[in-house]
């Protein structure tokens, strides 16, 4: 074993120098990028190392440079076979800055768009123990948000080394870039013409790195450098634009500020912290900034209960997408300071008081989600949530970079998380808040009808509790009903049927708000949609929809009614009198074929019914025989001949047809072979 730990330290010896004792020394240092190092690790070029160089990720770009044939490209995206949430690429240089005071690095820096809409950020770091540890980051870019996806123009930045570094023979000076990794790429940032070097003296004014709040009562604010009395000041700091009241102190190094408030600020709210006129100890006066703060100690109780990852279909923008927090606890919930990242990235919260025992959304798309379901939701930015992959989500509070992680939840797609929301229009759901949400068997899919979304049917209960049984409505078929004739033509009734649930019911129609009741009758006088929604005693509802189209019949020339067995057609103003002696609207044929007299010999199907625009008409005999098809209207007129000809037994026959064009109403598709007659209803919507 001796024999192996000797071998040991003097292989590291030998690997070490080119890592750690190369260093720039000579100054002052310029470095333009134009020695070749594609495809080399760690020294790519001398003095310099960092990530792994494969000539993706960091690279030298020879076409979009400043001066010189090339520039140093860093691009944070995943290393192939890697799945993180977030990347940071960077590349560093070792200083020797022995006897060497006030030094600063000059750079420019250009972005190349990919794309997609996603900032990268740009940070400068000082180690002065040799990358054993680094300083706060320093954030470059045009704001809090670093730069734009975009193709800029190599701009200059400056960063001024803290003292610390200062005759320091163990300097690394990092450049890293940070972006999320999931969905989409972010820009590649080129770095070109740096030049590191010592000013004469100090010219250098100070900057506000990171401020942050301690408590309700204390703000610390950390400089790039140590600073005068005139931090002291409270009259230099402002919230909101109000200036400060209480004391300040500074650290014994001289570049931390702790801000003791007089007034407290509120969990969970946003705040401007301006500084300004705060002097290094040179007397250099620092540029005026604002900065974001909030406070949340927020570590648990808010838990993720119900998810929407993919409903159908599989093409579709998935723009109902949506996550449901609860808040599990007997006390309110500040959701300011707090963010959902994993398969989405929510950004900041909004300030927000979650009660206790209520529940909070966030969606994909706000405005779709809200239409459909009828509640407010918060929109998250960022992309989709995985349709064929396992996922994370998890709520962090990033209130002065703590990252607590506060939930979590990993699913996968299909068995055995609920099957039916990969892609089958449920949400799945977690009953119990108080079990573990990372087990597959404490989800279940959403049992709650919640409406008709592209032409399917969403289950799910978002900003309410779980529902344990799925409550049906079925208000009927669609109805139609006449103009200019008796009032029983012009009204009808609506019914609805409810199962599941526990009673009693409540019933809500739109477009009847004063309604309240099982049966309605209504008397249209436009085409109208009425929606019915059915609540049970937990609070649990199911919806479903039904449409009273309204026709004026007397618009027409002449009007066909089966009276007394025969087909007549009749003037408009005879059609009153006929109806009161026992006539039926449509041809005889039409209201025989509706009948549905006798074993059907024909098997007739219509997709999608009701329709917009394009209909599917099919028809299967069972016996050989000629056969004719075509659709009439509801009052036996020939509207269109689909088919006509032999038919063999046993065989589908297809006939499509734009409805779009056509008046809203009902119609019929009408199969006649062997003397006998068969229809289906069909409607036409607009």
């Amino acid at each position: 074993m001796k024999k192996n730990l000797l071998l040991v330290l003097w292989i590291v010896p030998v690997l070490m120098p080119n890592k750690i004792w190369s260093q720039v020394n000579e100054f002052p240092y310029p470095e333009g990028f134009e020695q070749t190092f594609m495809n080399q690790n760690e020294n790519f070029i001398p003095n310099w190392f960092g990530n792994y160089v494969d000539g993706t990720r960091i690279f030298q770009e020879d076409i979009y440079t400043r001066t010189g044939d090339h520039s140093l490209g860093l691009w944070a995206v995943v290393e192939e076979g890697e799945d993180e949430e977030e990347v940071e690429i960077f590349t560093q240089v070792h200083l020797d800055l022995s006897g060497m005071e006030n030094v600063a690095a000059t750079f420019w820096v250009a972005t190349r768009a990919t794309g997609a809409m996603k900032h990268v950020k740009l940070f400068m770091q000082v180690s002065t123990d040799g990358g054993l540890s680094f300083g706060s980051r320093v954030l470059m870019g045009s704001d809090h948000r670093g730069f734009n996806n975009v193709d800029s123009d190599f701009k200059e930045f400056v960063f001024a080394l803290h003292p610390e570094a200062f005759d320091n023979s163990n300097v690394i000076l990092r450049f890293l870039t940070k972006a999320g990794a999931r969905k989409g790429t972010a820009a590649k940032v080129l770095i070109d013409d740096v030049y590191i070097f010592a000013a004469e003296h100090d010219i250098f004014p100070p900057l506000a790195l990171e401020p942050k709040p301690l408590s309700i009562n204390q703000l610390s604010i950390e400089f790039s450098e140590p600073v005068n009395n005139t931090a002291l000041n409270v009259s230099n700091y402002s919230l909101n634009s109000i200036p400060v009241e209480g004391v300040a102190e500074i650290s014994p190094e001289g570049d931390v500020v702790i801000l003791n408030l007089t007034s407290p600020i509120a969990i969970g709210k946003y705040y401007e912290l301006g500084i300004a006129n705060i002097e290094d100890l040179a007397g250099n006066v620092m540029l005026p900034m604002t900065s974001e703060i909030i406070y949340n100690p927020l570590q648990e109780g808010l838990v993720i209960t119900e998810i929407m990852y993919d409903e159908p279909p599989a093409e579709h923008n998935d723009n109902l997408e949506f996550i449901e927090l609860y808040n599990v606890t007997d006390a309110p919930i500040e959701l300011g300071g707090l963010r959902i990242k994993g398969g989405i990235t929510s950004g900041r919260l909004p300030e927000y008081t979650l009660e206790p025992g209520a529940y909070w959304i966030t969606a994909k798309n706000a405005t779709v989600f809200t239409d459909f379901f009828g509640i407010p939701a918060y929109e998250w930015h960022g992309a989709n949530l995985s349709n064929d992959e396992p996922e994370t989500i998890y709520i962090i509070n990033t209130d002065h970079h703590s990252d607590v992680q506060i939930d979590l939840v990993t699913y996968s797609v299909g068995s055995p998380w609920p099957e039916g929301a990969a892609g089958g229009g449920y949400s799945m759901v977690l009953c119990d808040a108080t079990l573990d949400n990372n087990d597959p068997l404490n989800w279940s899919e959403a049992t709650q009808f919640a409406g008709t979304y592209n032409e399917n049917k969403i289950y799910a209960s978002p900003g309410k509790g779980c529902c344990t049984s799925e409550i049906l409505v079925d208000a009927g078929p669609d109805k139609i009903v006449y103009t200019g004739l008796p009032e029983k033509f012009s009204c009808t009734e609506l019914s609805v049927i409810v199962s599941g649930g526990i009673p009693p019911y409540t019933y809500s129609w739109t477009s009847l708000p004063a309604s309240g009741k099982p049966k309605v009758e209504v008397c249209p006088a436009v085409t109208t949609k009425y929606i019915v929604t059915v609540t049970d005693a937990e609070g649990c509802s199911g919806i479903d929809e039904i449409t009273v189209l309204v026709s004026n019949i007397l618009g027409n020339d002449k009007i066909e009614l089966c009276y007394s067995g025969r087909t007549l057609s009749v003037p408009p103003a005879a059609v009153k009198n006929y109806l009161s002696k026992g006539a039926e609207l449509g041809s005889c044929e039409t209201v025989t074929s509706i009948a549905g007299l006798g074993e059907e010999m024909v098997e007739i199907n219509i997709f999608p019914n009701p329709s917009t625009g394009p209909v599917n008409f099919s028809f299967k005999p069972l016996v050989p025989a000629e056969a004719a098809a075509k659709i009439v209207n509801f009052s036996g007129q020939n509207m269109r001949t689909l088919f006509s000809g032999k038919v063999l037994a046993n065989r589908e026959y297809n006939c499509d047809l734009n409805a779009g064009t056509w008046p809203a109403g009902i119609y019929f598709f009408v199969v006649k072979t062997e003397g006998h007659t068969y229809s289906r209803q069909f409607i036409v919507r607009k």
